[in-house]
């Protein structure tokens, strides 16, 4: 069997094996709104290529240092969970964001510190076009 044909076969025997790349949703610019409970919001604009996981992780936290984890990221039904654990920085977090074709809108809960401190904060994101050129 030559290789393009096995890898067609694998395609065809484990669909889901390749689920996370299909498209969540619609691929293009989306504007991004973000902030902390009680501070002002911010906004930016991100370009999804192809409107699938990879893209919409851009809009997870970022954690700084090695000693954490990338943290679980996984698809439940039209919503995008990610979950980190990280004990050696006295760190976790969490976000749920619910998916819609042309909106996505969220919160993430980040906890740190002994005693423990949580901070809330709450994500939108609307599609507003095709991406600018590069």
């Amino acid at each position: 069997m030559r290789p393009l044909q096995a890898f067609l076969l694998l395609l065809l025997v484990s669909p889901g094996l390749f689920a996370q790349e299909r498209e969540l949703v619609r691929p293009g610019e989306w504007e991004v709104k973000s902030g902390t409970e009680g501070q002002p919001m911010i906004g930016y604009r991100l370009c999804f290529r192809y409107g699938n996981q990879a893209d919409v992780a851009q809009l997870l936290p970022r954690v700084q240092g090695s000693a954490c984890p990338p943290g679980n990221l996984r698809r439940d039904g039209d919503e995008l969970v990610w979950e980190l654990a990280c004990p050696a920085a006295q760190l976790s977090a969490g976000a749920r964001y619910a998916l819609r074709t042309e909106l996505i809108e969220g919160r993430i809960v980040v906890s740190s510190g002994t005693p423990s401190v949580a901070h809330n904060s709450t994500i939108s994101a609307r599609y507003v076009g095709a991406c600018g050129k590069d």
